[in-house]
């Protein structure tokens, strides 16, 4: 993870913690600090050693705990647990990690069951952009009614 993210990870944890009430816009819990070792994603560990899972808007990234509770999730996307691992959801749809690509994916189900895809790139680049930065608007309806939204906008990252 890089310092950046770091930063940025720090500075919404503060402000959050600074207004009780945003806690329906977000959560950033504290990190584990190694705990997630057996973890077969680097990124995904180190974001856990940050933050224990947190929910930011409309984006949920699983705890330690909770990301093994949630595995089942892939076992209808081809390659399923030997390819995906479940971090996530973006509005109750699986967020997972490729574990050859090394990307972040958004799948849901279409019409007639089939099961379609979106990729977000590195997890870096998903954390910076898609749920601290300004892409967070392409995962949402309403810009002006989102509480995660309004948030960032507050504390000026984007």
């Amino acid at each position: 993870m890089t310092k950046k993210l770091n930063q940025i990870i720090e500075k919404v944890r503060y402000e959050l913690s600074k207004n009780p009430s945003l806690i329906t816009a977000g959560k950033i819990n504290n990190g584990i600090y190694k705990d997630g070792k057996d973890l077969p994603i680097k990124p995904y560990r180190e974001f856990l050693d940050v933050c224990d899972g947190a929910r930011c808007g409309i984006v949920d990234l699983w705890s330690n705990e909770n990301i093994k509770k949630n595995q089942y999730r892939v076992m209808n996307i081809d390659g399923g647990n030997e390819k995906w691992v479940c971090i996530g959801q973006i509005l109750y749809e699986p967020l997972v990690f490729n574990l050859q690509d090394e990307k972040i994916y958004l799948f849901y189900q279409g019409y007639e069951n089939e099961i379609k895809g979106k990729c977000f790139g590195s997890f870096d680049n998903f954390l910076l952009n898609y749920v601290f930065g300004e892409k967070y608007k392409e995962l949402i309806f309403d810009t002006v009614n989102d509480e995660w939204y309004m948030f960032l906008t507050d504390i000026y990252l984007v």
